[in-house]
């Protein structure tokens, strides 16, 4: 629980302006100027709020495909989620395949690259860099942490942070 606190922490220090880290810091907010960005950020809000009040996969739906970039924010935000319920399942013993499957299920479109991310995620098989943030939650001292998410940061202009940000907020509702 304390790593998980140290990734909450770095998210709202380290992570790009434009990330998804303005879930967790309201202060973020002010990043977003232009109307595209302020209605994404709403978006992104309203799917997020959806996704932890019990409304899953409407929150998913919303999420999907939400953002600009190779792998939109949404589509990031909601690989961290699934890679969290691998965790929670791995951690607990419980299966929550299913809930994986209607996630991905609701989440592919027609962009290629989210989809083969979001089935990576799925499954459970991870990058280099997100593999070293677990391990290191798991068993690493607070400063491994801090390092091992700045450096999952630097994927993409957001994709990382976002992919933190779903991570940090699935397991922080759970644990």
């Amino acid at each position: 629980m304390h790593n998980l606190s140290v990734l909450g922490d770095s998210l709202k220090e380290a992570a790009p302006a434009k990330s998804l880290a303005f879930l967790l810091d309201g202060k973020r907010r002010k990043s977003f100027r232009a109307g595209f960005e302020r209605a994404f950020a709403r978006q992104i809000t309203r799917g997020v709020r959806e996704v932890f009040h019990g409304r899953l996969l409407q929150g998913i739906r919303q999420l999907k495909g939400c953002g600009l970039g190779l792998t939109p924010a949404g589509d990031d935000f909601i690989a961290g989620f699934l890679i969290g319920l691998h965790v929670l399942q791995e951690l607990r013993g419980q299966d929550s395949q299913s809930t994986a499957n209607a996630i991905f299920h609701t989440a592919r479109g027609k962009n290629i690259f989210s989809n083969t991310f979001l089935d990576l995620a799925r499954r459970g098989l991870l990058f280099g860099r997100m593999k070293d943030l677990l391990l290191a939650l798991v068993s690493g001292s607070e400063g491994s942490v801090r390092k091992a998410a700045v450096k999952l940061f630097t994927v993409g202009e957001t994709s990382g942070a976002d992919l933190a940000t779903g991570l940090f907020m699935v397991l922080r509702a759970s644990l």
